[in-house]
């Protein structure tokens, strides 16, 4: 009876003993030890090299961005569009931090297609609980072009799936057009003054086309907008959606493709929160994650810091220049609980990515539809 409730309504079980109450109070432990705090929230906030690395991230992006625009460069606003991989993952990063703690850097995600004031509430309240169920709302949200997960009547043409990188471009600046929507109608309502800094951030977006129309006219400037946010969708949502949606290489012993996570449809689905958290997520490069500036740097402008993907869904609110300081405590709690767990590289995953869109087919996990919640 217990089971099929969990099937339906998707509640966690929880036990003060269990594995994820331990592994956060052995974390908590060891970041007050480590980092010499006083309270949590300094033992979790951002180190100094953390802040440099975010201000030089940002700033590229603007430099960049600012000499695309003067030159009508296509190749600049290309890499201008790359650039903001690191600009999202500044505003990942604070977006599940206190407004207390430079609350500012959760804007770096608005200068992208994204807007952190509404992403914040689906991500932390859907994604980061429900993760890769039907309840994820990142999850679901392409599913129908993308099908990650069991349904009925989803889009699953050929030409669709082949065509997808294009189609996320344009999916960026459908984005974009909502938050200009948005922004406007806010404005209308509320007045400019009376906007929240996530609701004013909505036109940074609005910001950049425009610099591009000033140098280079209405027909080249959008062009350049076009190219630069579809350069971002194009490498960014694979490379982020892979540490959850990435098929391997290998087979089952019955011939069916394995995605690296877990999704819901599958068998070993995880009835407790930590445990769930751990096979729906994949991690790849965590070596590079190693609390240093250059460390901080490169995770940002590569991968927006989702390499190191398991620690940060565990405690999504522990900065991810933290994650070094407890990653040997939480290795030896997977040990000691008996969590399986294993790092990829980020171009297995990436590529394990377009396989998942090319060849898995809805009615692999739609067997038992009736029992999906």
């Amino acid at each position: 009876e217990e089971s099929k409730k969990l099937k339906s309504s998707r509640t966690f079980l929880y036990d003060e003993k269990s594995f994820y109450p331990e592994l956060r109070r052995r974390v908590v432990k060891v970041l007050l030890s480590k980092t010499g705090a006083s309270t949590v929230m300094e033992a979790t906030g951002p180190t100094t090299s953390m802040k440099a690395a975010c201000a030089i991230v940002i700033s590229q992006f603007l430099i960049v961005h600012y000499m695309a625009a003067r030159t009508g460069s296509k190749v600049l606003s290309s890499l201008a569009g790359l650039l903001l991989v690191g600009c999202w993952g500044v505003g990942h990063n604070f977006m599940h931090q206190s407004d207390m703690q430079c609350s500012y850097w959760r804007c770096g995600i608005d200068l992208t297609p994204f807007s952190s004031e509404y992403q914040r509430m689906t991500h932390a309240l859907s994604h980061h609980i429900y993760t890769n169920l039907h309840t994820d709302w990142e999850c679901y949200n392409s599913d129908d072009l993308l099908a990650f997960l069991p349904g009925i009547g989803k889009n699953v043409n050929a030409a669709v799936r082949k065509s997808y990188p294009f189609l996320l471009s344009l999916a960026g600046i459908e984005s974009i057009v909502q938050k200009f929507s948005m922004f406007a109608r806010l404005v209308k309502e509320k007045g400019f003054n009376g906007l929240t800094l996530g609701e004013k951030a909505l036109m940074l977006p609005m910001a950049q086309i425009i610099n591009y129309v000033r140098f280079n006219g209405v027909k080249k400037g959008a062009k350049l907008f076009f190219i630069q946010m579809g350069v971002f969708m194009m490498y960014f949502v694979p490379a982020g959606l892979s540490v959850h949606h990435s098929l391997r290489e290998e087979v089952d012993s019955k011939g069916n493709s394995v995605p690296d996570s877990w999704h819901a449809g599958m068998p070993g689905e995880q009835h407790r929160f930590g445990e769930h958290q751990v096979v729906a997520t994949s991690d790849h490069t965590v070596w590079l994650n190693n609390g240093s500036f250059l460390g901080n740097y490169l995770s940002l402008v590569l991968f927006a810091f989702l390499n190191d993907h398991t620690a940060h869904h565990l405690f999504p609110s522990v900065d991810h220049s933290k994650h070094s300081l407890y990653r040997d405590v939480m290795l030896n709690t997977f040990k000691e609980y008996g969590i399986p767990y294993s790092s990829n590289n980020f171009l297995t995953l990436f590529r394990g990515f377009h396989r998942f869109v090319q060849q898995r087919t809805v009615s692999e996990l739609s067997k038992d539809i009736s029992t999906i919640g």
